[in-house]
């Protein structure tokens, strides 16, 4: 738990630090600056902290203006599945349709765990094999006229937990300029280590409240066992594993003496 703590914290002070040089060295004109502070304050509210889903719509919609992008795709990825979910959409797509199926294993998305990002293609086409290659339908960047990206890891720090991956694409070509790369991969940056503080304190909040179950279950182990009433127990233990497990029905049931199974309890 103490190392978890540690690498929210430093995660937390290192995007503070990234950002005030972003601020103070780079020449943002005043409405990006204006939207990276807008950005930055809301990723302090306690109510963030309570909707990390939120917070990847809010840094899609904010790139797409601060870089003033065609659009913007966002794949969440789910480390448990080792997969990727449907993606979330900003900006003007000519077949937004096409974007709403299941990400394949065979998609650009899983390729890039591999690789290190954060990659600045000028001339996608170009600088990219196999992004313009015939499949049984037209790859995004064709069907979509990209002719520029940015793509970018949702991480904290470089050794953290993969949030995501961010595609900030563009029909007219760009040259990305260093400004460009840095408020970028700040945004980005923020974003996971807010996502990252935000999962922390559900798993401590779960695990407050397991205890402090656990201890309810005990106290009532203790007061049934003095009024050797066994219903009182089992009806004390299966409140609390109902609200840890979120649950909204269960049932404790006991053999009898004939072997057949009896309800002692339920909700």
């Amino acid at each position: 738990q103490e190392v978890q703590i540690e690498r929210v914290f430093a995660a937390q002070i290192e995007v503070a630090i990234q950002s005030y040089l972003l601020l103070r060295n780079t020449a943002l004109a005043v409405h990006d600056s204006r939207s990276l502070l807008d950005w930055l304050s809301v990723m302090q509210s306690p109510a963030t902290l309570e909707d990390p889903a939120g917070v990847m719509e809010d840094l899609a919609q904010r790139l797409l203006l601060v870089a003033d992008a065609t659009n913007v795709v966002l794949y969440q990825y789910v480390k448990g599945r080792d997969e990727f979910l449907r993606p979330i959409l900003k900006g003007k797509f000519l077949d937004r349709a096409a974007m709403r199926s299941e990400v394949p294993k065979g998609h650009m998305a899983y390729e890039l765990l591999a690789e290190r990002l954060p990659h600045f293609y000028d001339d996608i086409v170009v600088e990219r094999s196999g992004v313009s290659e015939k499949h049984d339908r037209p790859r995004f960047v064709v069907r979509e006229q990209i002719r520029s990206c940015a793509m970018l890891e949702l991480r904290a720090r470089s050794d953290d937990e993969l949030f995501g991956l961010l595609f900030v694409n563009y029909r007219t070509p760009q040259r990305f300029t260093r400004e460009q790369k840095n408020t970028m991969q700040v945004l980005a940056a923020s974003a996971a280590a807010v996502i990252r503080t935000a999962r922390f304190y559900e798993w401590l909040k779960k695990r407050e409240d397991h205890i402090d179950g656990l201890r309810q279950i005990d106290a009532a182990i203790v007061e049934g066992a003095k009024a050797k009433n066994l219903d009182r127990i089992l009806h004390s233990i299966l409140i609390e594993a109902c609200l840890t497990s979120r649950s909204w029905a269960g049932a404790v049931f006991m053999c009898n003496p004939a072997g057949e199974l009896e309800s002692r309890a339920s909700l």
